[in-house]
């Protein structure tokens, strides 16, 4: 199925406007020097952007004097894949095996909590979701990071901070990132994330893509104790190595997914110019086709 429009931002500002809780601001180059300048030990990790936390009436310049706020608070915006095991763990561990090993026990628990950040319920998590839009710098579904905060001062980075704005939440979205923020005791209203769009995320993050290190691995019963007798150390103890070994001599895709990865290898060795737009409609095609699933049922 399509995905259905959802209206999370409002049209890229001006340069001539004021900034506004909820501009997205690109982690550009001279962003970047920014970052790096006033906070050295922070500057290497990778943001892509950061949203503007500060409230919008501290940020309106008036009669050309600088905003009221003395700084400027931002909060990076980080891949929801690369923050989904540390969100799961905190929701509920005890599905958690080792590493990115998780019983299957555990699946309802991950999507009721994509399903919750999607909608931006997640608020105890202090994280804001921010659906992919190439528009506005967000190449994948998203998160803010709400409770890892950087301040850059009004006076010296206001204009530097307004050039590398790539986008804005429209107004409803910005009255829920203000209560998000704030901690406040009543709930602002915005629409849930369209439930086709919201599982086009849950398929990608419960997919358990072998070679995503950021997500993770469902086990049945019978694959954990297949794990636990092949293991020549404490589960607890195991290296990313290892249990990058096990994954690929007990592969724990469904055997539908693994039919499907033999029929893409067995197209892309006869048709030598295949396309791989080609080979993504071939598989998608497969992976919804309801009677070739029951085949493996």
């Amino acid at each position: 199925m399509d995905k259905i429009e959802y209206s999370l931002y409002q049209d890229k500002p001006t340069d001539k406007e004021d900034l506004q809780q909820g501009d997205i601001i690109e982690n550009n180059e001279e962003i970047s020097n920014i970052v790096k300048q006033i906070y050295p030990k922070i500057s290497d990790l990778e943001y892509d952007s950061f949203l503007v936390i500060t409230q919008s009436c501290d940020l309106v310049r008036r009669d050309g004097k600088l905003c009221k706020s003395k700084y400027i608070n931002l909060v990076p915006i980080q891949p929801l894949e690369y923050a989904f095991l540390s969100l799961l763990d905190r929701v509920d561990d005890r599905y958690k095996i080792t590493g990115r090993l998780y019983s299957a026990k555990g699946k309802s628990t991950a999507i009721q909590l994509i399903e919750s950040i999607s909608n931006q319920n997640a608020w105890a998590l202090g994280v804001f979701f921010l659906h992919s839009n190439i528009d506005v710098k967000i190449p994948v579904d998203s998160v803010a990071l709400l409770q890892v905060s950087f301040s850059f001062p009004s006076e010296s980075y206001y204009n530097k901070i307004t050039r590398a704005r790539s986008g804005r939440l429209n107004v409803a979205f910005q009255s829920r990132l203000g209560w998000l923020v704030g901690n406040l005791y009543s709930r602002v209203a915005t629409p849930d994330f369209p439930k086709t769009n919201q599982q086009e995320v849950i398929d990608y993050l419960m997919s358990s893509d072998k070679g995503n290190n950021n997500l993770p691995q469902w086990l049945t019963k019978d694959q954990l104790k297949q794990l636990k007798s092949s293991a020549k150390t404490d589960l607890m103890n195991l290296s990313e190595d290892q249990i990058d070994i096990f994954l690929v001599d007990f592969d724990p895709k469904a055997p539908f997914k693994k039919a499907i990865d033999h029929m893409i290898n067995v197209v892309k060795g006869v048709i030598k110019d295949v396309k791989n737009t080609e080979i993504e409609e071939i598989e998608r095609e497969l992976l919804t086709n309801m009677d070739f699933g029951l085949l493996f049922r």
